[in-house]
């Protein structure tokens, strides 16, 4: 009988703690991201009738402000610098969509690519499934192409959220390895991303860029070479920052011709990253700004004078 209680009491012990993980109750604020970040669904429309389709960059949308990027491809190559707008509703529950916020995003043009985002911020004021219609004006301000595509804004965002403190990881230095392709899957490596581990970095509290990222497996159309931006806004710099480059996989040597061996970095695993590119800027030891999918120097420049005054 004792022998029976005991073995009841320890059932029971483990159904507890099996729920209090299951209910999240560890602190975290954040989901659990429920696909390897390289196995993220890319988010796009089929081409409209007038010839138009979108990509959004930004996947890990939730309540609250948010930065939604997209990308805008017609049949004849992607859209640049047009004048956009772009319209959210909400599509659930509701037999009619109503507008719930236009905007007419920024353009920023990526660095040596015949392609760019549109940029803008929207306020989600409940989880569900949105939609966003996109409509290109013309000179005559008639709309010359539209499109729509439809999304989900969660509950809370997979990533840390904006003003929260950041994960204090140590990261791979040039001092760890023998070899900087142990750093990186990148064709071109740089050095100065990997003088500092993030947790030293933000611990100095000087702000931070870090970025992550696996060059070498940069295929999404909403990927871009985000380490050579970094390093350029860093050989720019009167600012005294951390520049850090966080590569996606623990094993980057290995897997260059030899995807199969791919293993994801505990570092990027521990940041609960639900896509493949992320970079962020951290501030006193909290995110100040995030961007999933490639940002350009134009953006993170402009953001980071405002964190910065």
């Amino acid at each position: 009988m004792l022998i029976q209680k005991l073995i009841n009491i320890n059932f029971i012990i483990i159904l507890i703690v099996y729920a209090l993980i299951s209910c999240g109750i560890n602190n975290s604020e954040s989901p659990t991201v429920p696909h390897r970040l390289d196995m993220s669904p890319q988010i796009e429309s089929d081409y409209s009738s007038n010839g138009l389709k979108a990509i959004l960059s930004t996947r890990d949308l939730a309540v609250g402000n948010q930065r939604f990027a997209i990308l805008l491809i017609s049949k004849t190559g992607f859209v640049t610098n047009e004048t956009v707008y772009i319209s959210t509703s909400f599509t659930e529950k509701q037999t009619q969509n109503k507008i719930h916020q236009k905007q007419k995003p920024n353009f920023y043009q990526w660095e040596n690519l015949p392609k760019g985002s549109y940029v803008t911020n929207f306020n989600f004021d409940q989880p569900g499934i949105w939609n966003a219609q996109i409509e290109i004006i013309d000179g005559k301000n008639n709309i010359s192409q539209s499109t729509s595509i439809e999304f989900e804004v969660k509950k809370a965002e997979y990533t840390t959220k904006i003003g929260k403190n950041a994960n204090l990881s140590k990261t791979k230095t040039i001092n760890d390895v023998n070899s900087l392709k142990e750093l990186s899957t990148g064709s071109k490596i740089f050095p100065n991303l990997y003088q500092n581990s993030l947790d030293n970095a933000v611990n100095s509290n000087k702000p931070v860029i870090v970025t992550f990222s696996s060059p070498g497996y940069c295929i999404e159309r909403s990927c871009g070479p985000q380490t050579e931006v970094i390093d350029q806004i860093q050989k720019s710099d009167n600012l005294n920052l951390f520049f850090i480059h966080v590569e996606l996989y623990e094993n980057p040597e290995k897997i260059l011709g030899n995807p199969i061996n791919k293993k994801l970095s505990q570092v990027v695993l521990d940041w609960n990253l639900p896509s493949s590119e992320w970079t962020f800027i951290i501030n006193q030891k909290k995110i100040a700004a995030k961007y999933e999918g490639f940002v350009t120097k134009e953006e993170i420049l402009s953001d980071l004078q405002k964190i910065l005054n």
